[in-house]
Order: structure tokens, then sequence, then C-alpha cells
């Protein structure tokens, strides 16, 4: 029989995560997956934590340090078997994943700048920053257009 809360709702149970139950839990909106596991000292407020913590946590008897940040060997975040866990300091994982920027020259001003792959991909980031987007010159098109989005922003009261 299931337990109720006083409201007369039914209580949240949810299952103490553990290797043998590997695939109990969710992945959150930025893929990673995470699992119930209250008493692991990296969770959350509600008892969740990253998969990838736990395991380390278990393996190793202890967290890892809030100066280091665990690191996929193999760049997949779904495999958080131990083996492609590494725990590295956050300026050596931040250099190992450097390969992924990509040199970028302004049109404004002509400074190199470096934007991450898949920022590229998303869109076409041809500026080093606002300053130099806002200096640009536009196309009368463009003009026209930015003109009308502000003029609704204003009516609207977000400007």
């Amino acid at each position: 029989m299931k337990e109720r809360n006083k409201n007369g709702t039914f209580k949240k149970r949810s299952h103490i995560w553990t290797p043998e139950r590997w695939n109990d839990g969710y992945y959150d909106s930025d893929g990673r997956f995470r699992v119930y596991r209250p008493d692991c000292p990296r969770a959350y407020k509600g008892g969740y934590s990253f998969r990838y913590h736990v395991v380390w946590w278990l393996h190793n008897g202890k967290a890892h340090s809030r100066s280091t940040e665990i690191h996929h060997i193999d760049g997949s975040r779904d495999n958080d078997k131990i083996e492609n866990l590494v725990c590295l300091s956050k300026g050596e994982h931040r250099s190992v994943h450097q390969e992924n920027f990509v040199s970028i020259t302004c049109r404004q001003c002509g400074k190199e700048f470096k934007e991450h792959m898949w920022r590229i991909s998303q869109r076409d980031r041809k500026f080093c920053s606002q300053e130099c987007y806002h200096a640009h010159p536009k196309k009368e098109k463009t003009k026209k257009a930015i003109s009308a989005a502000l003029k609704t922003a204003y009516a609207e009261g977000r400007r």
C-alpha cells in the first residue's frame, strides 16, 4: 500500500541509487544523468546528485574537492564508468577542452578572439563584443528591423 502525505497526495518514494541500479535516475536539461543519493556529499537539495559524482565518491571513499572537476576521458557524458573518469584541477580541465575553440577575427576591430565550436554552429558569431556589434555599420533593412524591435520593446515597457 502506498503511503500518503497529510494533504492526501501520494508520498514520493525514490530508491537509493547503487551501481547495480545503474539506470535509476534521469537526464537533466544539460544532458547529465542525475541519481537519487541523498547521503552523497555532492547531493543537491532533494537528494539528487550527478551520477559521475556518486561513482567517484563510492570508488574513492570521499568526494573530490571543490577546486577540482571530474573529466570524462572519452568525452561522453553518458559514460560514467570509473575507468572513464579522472579528477582534474579546474585549470587542467579547461585546458583539456581548449581544443574545442576556434579563432575568429572581429569584423569591426580586427581583433582575434576564440569561440566555442558549438557556439559557431548555433549562430554566425562575427564580433568580439557587443560594442563592436553595435559600432559596425548596418544595412538600411537591418536598421529598420532593429528600430521596430526597439519601438515594440519601449511600448511594452521592456526597455
